[in-house]
């Protein structure tokens, strides 16, 4: 990813922790269209005290922008000081063996939360089986 995207996404997060709104939620802004907001909302989770964040993270993994998926890595990365070789550039064909590692380390940390992730692997495995590279939905 380069530098200067890194530098836009950063900014983004900063104007969004600096002006305090209550509106939108995180949850839309999770959503949003715009790739900016939805840095300024992964930065926001990856830091703070969701007890949620780690799925979320690990579901934004795939995402369409290559700034949510570097953020959310990095986020994953802060909190569970592991990285499992996750690269946010390239497709998402290209990046599903990390995604899995992380939702399987998630699942080993919390037994019985298998069901967090059925969506997500339907999708990775769905890929594996010839189907074309396409962008995740975003925050799925």
């Amino acid at each position: 990813m380069s530098e200067r995207r890194v530098v836009v996404c950063l900014m983004a997060c900063a104007v969004a922790v600096a002006s305090g709104c209550a509106e939108p939620t995180l949850e839309s802004r999770l959503a949003a269209a715009d790739p900016r907001i939805r840095c300024a909302a992964v930065y926001e989770l990856s830091t703070g005290v969701d007890p949620e964040a780690d799925v979320r993270l690990i579901h934004l993994l795939a995402d369409e922008d290559e700034g949510v998926r570097f953020l959310a890595a990095a986020g994953l990365h802060r909190r569970a000081g592991r990285s499992f070789d996750f690269q946010a550039q390239g497709g998402l064909r290209e990046r599903a063996a990390a995604i899995r590692r992380w939702a399987a380390w998630y699942v080993a940390e919390h037994p019985g939360e298998e069901d967090r992730f059925t969506d997500l692997l339907t999708r990775l495995d769905a890929l594996d089986g010839g189907g074309a590279d396409e962008p995740a939905d975003r925050g799925s």
